[in-house]
């Protein structure tokens, strides 16, 4: 009896063993997915709404040139033939596209407002700074989104701010044909909030 009772525990022992060792197995595997799943979704990130304030454009600032007097060996008429033309300006090729709007951060959410659907966007010049030149409004479920376009120092486009393997534009038209095919991911501070295309865009109006 005892015998029977003794390969009865070492059975079930047995058993118990690789039952826990399928466990552990089952959950280091599903921690693992989860990491990467976090990791995936932090890398791919998307596009908050939230912009600073645009602060009022400043003149630029005039540099006086140095006088030159009369016996001086170089005449202004010389110093103009030796200077170096300025360089042509880059075609703005956007400000014809339709979607283009040169207005205010508060038209562009009026307008866009008029019409409140998913994907419904403009694109607009932005007085932030420099290096984010303009910025896409629209609107998506809840309300009026506006996305930082930013200018890298490679002379591409990017959404949003710095991340690591972005997706990256060589001209603003790119980025409207490609969120046009792929949805653009969107957030509310740090909650992401959903995706859209972008779908249609309101009429041309005249320029403030």
């Amino acid at each position: 009896m005892r015998k029977i009772i003794g390969m009865c525990s070492c059975f079930y022992l047995r058993i118990t063993q690789r039952l826990l060792r399928g466990l552990t197995l089952r959950l280091t595997t599903e921690v693992t997915d989860m990491i990467v799943r976090i990791k995936r979704t932090i890398s791919r990130g998307c596009y908050t709404e939230c912009e600073p304030l645009e602060p009022p454009e400043r003149p630029p600032e005039k540099k006086q040139s140095p006088l030159h007097h009369s016996g001086s060996n170089s005449s202004l008429s010389e110093m103009r033939a030796t200077r170096p033309l300025p360089p042509p300006p880059d075609r703005l090729t956007y400000v014809d596209q339709s979607w283009f709007h040169s207005i205010t951060r508060e038209q562009a959410n009026a307008v866009i407002r008029e019409r409140p659907h998913n994907g419904y966007f403009l694109l607009r010049p932005s007085n932030t700074n420099p290096n984010n030149p303009f910025v896409l409004t629209l609107w998506f479920n809840d309300g009026v989104y506006n996305v930082q376009v930013r200018k890298r120092p490679d002379s591409r486009y990017a959404l949003g701010s710095p991340r690591a393997q972005e997706q990256s534009f060589a001209s603003v038209e790119e980025i409207v044909q490609f969120h046009s095919r792929e949805e653009l991911p969107l957030c509310r501070g740090r909650v992401q909030t959903g995706s859209t295309l972008l779908t249609d865009t309101p009429p041309k109006r005249l320029n403030p």
